[in-house]
């Protein structure tokens, strides 16, 4: 693992020399980065322990002469499983909110009323699936989407980060695309408020009341329940929670890609941290841009361990199969 123990370094340089270039509050950043450091030494010490216990009790079943567990065995490795598997979650759950709230601070009291809601999504065999959100989505069960059929996962890959400032305005001109969002009438409500300027202005002076009209543009959820308030976004910003190639060791980024069944030619996409917001212009070009950056790229070194020692590591998909075949 000392090649991966590299390459995390290697980004880390890159990150405080990003930092340097593109974050203008110093202060801010480095007490992110102390806390996700923190943070990053004790999930990694916590998550190596239990998964090299886990790795020592399959070499030592393996040893057995016995082909079939008995059920002491079977006990102590569900135990020893279920203990790496919930620390992961636990601490990547416990990690990933910190960071929301990092960003909450970051947008402080930008609008009067909302605040941005901030998700992020993982890749899985070309699906992608919200894990980790800073708000609630009431009765409403997410279907993972494919990640050739959407616009911004589509876009994000082709660059770093995509915005929409206005994203009535981006339908009305086709340069954004929704299955949630009724085109037809999200045009006739673009029209709507330009064709009497004097409504726009006065939606910019009464901001931020609800916005009724532009819900209706949102279809409802497969429930039937109408779309939240705060879920029916005019802004949105996306960027990618990826390991570029020249930040890793060819055989490191071998076995992690080939692992993932990741097909990306530039690295490894882990998933997107996604932001919106129900005002327009809510997001600034190149700051939060950077900001969204700075923050995926603080993650991402989670998600690679959760990988190693969780997701694609053959002690605990080993682990799990032997575990499996047992209830069966």
């Amino acid at each position: 693992m000392n090649s991966f123990t590299q390459s995390i370094e290697k980004w880390q340089s890159e990150l405080k020399k990003f930092i340097i270039n593109n974050i203008v509050d110093s202060k801010f950043t480095k007490l992110v980065i102390s806390e996700n450091k923190d943070f990053q030494i004790n999930y990694v010490l916590g998550a190596y322990k239990r998964h090299k216990d886990l790795e020592n009790y399959l070499l030592h079943l393996d040893k057995q002469s016995n082909k079939k567990l008995s059920k002491a065995e079977f006990d102590e490795l569900s135990k020893l499983y279920k203990d790496l598997e919930s620390y992961h979650l636990r601490n990547i759950s416990e990690i990933v909110h910190t960071n929301f709230d990092f960003i909450l601070k970051y947008f402080g009291k930008r609008s009067r009323k909302y605040k941005p809601r901030t998700s992020i999504k993982i890749i899985n065999d070309k699906k992608v699936s919200t894990i980790f959100r800073n708000y609630s989505i009431g009765i409403y069960q997410e279907i993972p989407e494919d990640i050739d059929d959407n616009f911004e996962f589509i876009h994000c890959r082709q660059r770093r980060t995509i915005l929409f400032s206005d994203i009535p305005l981006a339908i009305s001109t086709n340069k954004y695309e929704n299955p949630r969002i009724n085109k037809p009438a999200a045009i006739e409500y673009y029209n709507d408020l330009r064709s009497f300027p004097g409504k726009k202005i006065l939606k910019k002076l009464i901001s931020p009341t609800p916005d009724y009209a532009w819900r209706d543009c949102w279809l409802p959820y497969g429930t039937g329940e109408l779309s939240q308030m705060n879920s029916c976004y005019k802004s949105t910003l996306v960027t990618s929670i990826v390991l570029f190639e020249n930040n890793l060791e060819i055989e490191a980024l071998k076995f992690l890609k080939n692992s993932r069944n990741n097909s990306w030619s530039k690295g490894i996409l882990f998933g997107f941290l996604c932001f919106d917001h129900p005002e327009v212009n809510y997001f600034k070009r190149i700051k939060d841009e950077n900001m969204a950056i700075f923050f995926a790229d603080i993650l991402c070194p989670f998600f690679v361990y959760f990988d190693l020692y969780g997701t694609i590591s053959p002690v605990a998909i080993n682990a799990q199969k032997l575990i499996n075949s047992m209830n069966n």
